[in-house]
């Protein structure tokens, strides 16, 4: 939480993001706790911090709303936060998204934060021919199916 966060950075945090961006209650206290953890591991204070990162720029976007820098500074800090996990999140977002330009009407998500197996296809199929289409279409596209998978590992 902000408490974590020395006097300096929670005065730094009121003026520099909370002014800037229309934090959520549960977005609030996940940057609270992310911004402690990575101030912590890079020994350093949050005005520095958000100097030498991308954050500052996020919350300086000039067409962004109040809303939208709050949703891409949570966004960012996270892959700050989590390299790994936004790098393997990106993978399977090109890949979603190659996938879903081949096919009308297809949606492809991950399991949230790649915890759970498996993932999501839904499409809609309006008579038999079109299933048949599908079918057919997905068995020539295995291979990029199944590269979803390899990301999930």
């Amino acid at each position: 939480t902000l408490l974590n966060l020395s006097l300096a950075d929670q005065d730094t945090f009121a003026h520099s993001i909370a002014r800037k961006a229309a934090l959520t209650t549960n977005q609030l206290l996940q940057a609270g706790e992310w911004l402690s953890d990575l101030l912590r591991l890079n020994h350093t204070d949050l005005e520095s911090y958000l100097k030498s990162t991308a954050l500052g720029s996020v919350l300086d976007h000039p067409s962004l709303d109040r809303r939208a820098r709050a949703e891409g500074f949570c966004q960012a800090l996270r892959a700050l936060r989590f390299p790994q996990l936004a790098e393997r999140e990106k993978k399977f977002r090109t890949l979603a998204e190659r996938l879903q330009d081949q096919f009308d009407g297809l949606s492809v998500q991950a399991p949230a934060s790649f915890e759970d197996e498996g993932i999501t296809l839904s499409v809609r199929v309006r008579n038999p021919e079109s299933l048949a289409g599908l079918v057919a279409k997905i068995e020539s596209r295995y291979p990029l199916l199944h590269s979803l998978f390899d990301v999930l590992r």
